[in-house]
């Protein structure tokens, strides 16, 4: 799927949107000392809060597929605990790097930002350029993450009794159905 930079297809919903501060929360310790007002310290800020996102939206997408057709998995579909010290399904930087563009381009989009704008007035308030961005991070980084557990890759890693036959269910939805099959 080509996300396009003014319109999302999957925005993380008040529920997501407490969890995802609640665990910024727990894991302030990351930016604790940190001077937020750099670029560098508010670069961290955003990048802990896109992990967190990204994290909660394979989660929300893993728990759809529980509902969805958790009694024909091979196996309870259980998803890790969280954990102090890193994210569950979160291992590594490249997921969210390769979202960045998809965030700058949707920053800088006339439509995300009159939007944006008409929210705010609706609800009473001045449109903050820093709120503006942190909200693109958390829902593109939350797209993202759902986007991942929702894919056929994560889908028949979740299902089939193992590794060999989620393979075999990859491969042959890529016969049937050419193309990207990632989400992405």
């Amino acid at each position: 799927m080509k996300l396009r930079a003014d319109k999302f297809e999957i925005v993380a919903d008040s529920e997501h949107l407490e969890r995802i501060q609640g665990e910024v929360h727990r894991h302030k310790a990351i930016y604790d000392g940190e001077n937020l007002a750099t670029r560098e310290g508010a670069n961290k800020i955003l990048h802990l809060y896109m992990c967190i996102a990204f994290d909660e939206g394979y989660r929300a997408a893993i728990e759809q597929l529980k509902e969805d057709v958790g009694q024909y998995a091979s196996k309870p579909i259980k998803l890790k605990r969280r954990s102090k010290k890193g994210f569950v399904e979160y291992s590594s930087s490249e997921e969210i790097q390769a979202l960045q563009p998809l965030v700058k381009k949707r920053v800088d989009s006339k439509r995300q930002i009159k939007a944006q704008k008409q929210f705010d007035k609706e609800h009473n308030r001045e449109f903050e350029q820093e709120r503006f961005i942190l909200s693109m991070c958390i829902h593109t980084a939350f797209e993202g993450g759902y986007l991942k557990g929702s894919s056929v890759e994560e889908t028949a890693k979740w299902i089939a009794k193992d590794q060999e036959r989620a393979d075999l269910i990859v491969n042959l939805m890529k016969e049937f159905f050419p193309g990207d099959l990632s989400g992405k």
